[in-house]
Formats: C-alpha cells, sequence, structure tokens
C-alpha cells in the first residue's frame, strides 16, 4: 500500500513521513556516489509515501499532483540527491503524460502500466537518444522500429544511454514500421528502410530525409556521415 497522497490535508512536502524518506535518501547519497551503486531502497521508500504515484490520475489511485506540487517534490528529493531525483523526475513525467486523455497508447497497455507502478516500484522511461540521429527534439524520426513478426513483435534499434539502472518499462519512441510513411513525401520506408524520397545509398545504414524538419542525415557503414 502506498500513502493517499489524493486526500493528504497538506502538501507532500510539508508531511512527515515525506520529510524522514528525504532524510534517509540524504544520508546514503554519499555512499552511493562512492560504490557507483543504484539507491534501489530510495525508491522502495518514494513509493511507500505515494511519491512514485504523484502523477498518476487521482482517479486511478494516484496523487493526480499539479505540475507545481510535482516541481516541489523533485526540487526536496533533488536537495538530497540529484541522481535520484532525476530518476524520479523521468518516472513522474511519464506517468503525466500517460495519464493525459490525448495519450496515444492503447487504453490497456496505460492502465497495465499505471495499475504495476500503483501495485509496487515499477520504474518507466523514455529511451530517446540515438547515435545517427541524437535527440528527437531537434525534429526527425528515430531509426529503431517496432518489426510485426508472426509472433507479435521486433524491436530493432539502438540507444546511446539511459538515466538510472532499473527500469520496468522503457519508452523508445520507436515507431511501427506498418505505420511509418515519409512525412514529407508521404510513401512508405523502402525494402532497404530509407526514406523514398531519398531512395537507395550505396554502403549506408541509415537514411532519413528530415521529413521536413530537419536536415537529411545519411549515416555510412562506417559511422561516418555521407554528404546529404
Amino acid at each position: 500500500m502506498t500513502a493517499d497522497i489524493e486526500t493528504a490535508a497538506r502538501p507532500v512536502t510539508e508531511r512527515a513521513d515525506f520529510a524522514d524518506v528525504v532524510a534517509a535518501i540524504a544520508a546514503r547519497a554519499a555512499e552511493h556516489d562512492r560504490d557507483a551503486s543504484f539507491p534501489h531502497e530510495a525508491f522502495t521508500e518514494l513509493h511507500r509515501v505515494g511519491v512514485l504515484n504523484l502523477t498518476v490520475p487521482a482517479e486511478l489511485g494516484g496523487g493526480g499532483a499539479t505540475l507545481a506540487e510535482t516541481v516541489e517534490v523533485i526540487r526536496a528529493v533533488g536537495a538530497a540527491d540529484p541522481s535520484v531525483a532525476l530518476v524520479l523526475a523521468m518516472h513522474l513525467i511519464a506517468h503525466a503524460g500517460l495519464g493525459r486523455p490525448d495519450n496515444p497508447w492503447p487504453k490497456e497497455v496505460r492502465r497495465r502500466v499505471q495499475r504495476s507502478s500503483l501495485a509496487g516500484v515499477a520504474l518507466i522511461n523514455a529511451l530517446r537518444v540515438e547515435p545517427e540521429l541524437g535527440t528527437p527534439a531537434r525534429g526527425g524520426l528515430p531509426a529503431t522500429v517496432a518489426e510485426r513478426t508472426d509472433d507479435g513483435w521486433v524491436l530493432r534499434g539502438h540507444k546511446i544511454y539511459y538515466d538510472g539502472e532499473t527500469w520496468r518499462y522503457a519508452d523508445t519512441h520507436a515507431p511501427a514500421d506498418d505505420s511509418r510513411p515519409c512525412a514529407r513525401c508521404g510513401e512508405m520506408p523502402t525494402p532497404e528502410g530509407y526514406d523514398p524520397c531519398i531512395g537507395y545509398v550505396p554502403g549506408a545504414v541509415s537514411v532519413c530525409c528530415g521529413h521536413g524538419v530537419a536536415e537529411p542525415i545519411c549515416v555510412m557503414e562506417e559511422g561516418s556521415r555521407c554528404a546529404s
């Protein structure tokens, strides 16, 4: 069970149980830095006092917290251990997105993730940055693709890094191969996986036209970029 943060009389940051958890996180921060170890106990305690479900919708049993309250909670945890706060922020941001009515995930998948977080420590993060594209914040589609097979789906691609150590769920931002037309010409990728308005490039492992929002990218087998 987790604390009832929806009906708590005071903001989370003013509660004694939260203050105790933050103090315990601070007490072990130097130890985890020295040992390069993951603070599992911090997230067990954050779940116990309801913080891991702060942005899960209230109607599902979460906190339904506002952005302002969430920021103050992350600020308090960050003062104790910035590394814990980073992982916490990624988790809470993901759940805030899952709770939006316009979230594109299938409802049953969203509910499964939300229920697992309410039941125990089930961290979620987004894996976005790739060798060819970098961050998708500047535009473009990731090279990682979910391919449909006879048995279900296969995820193919490569991510550079992720924050934290233990994640139950990871959103790779990978488009499905059967629903990824080029945003520039509207055609589906070639059999080699290239954008159709560029076509085949000998020796290339990734070719993206930029989809009208970024510069074209072409990555050769040895990892260098070819001229666009």
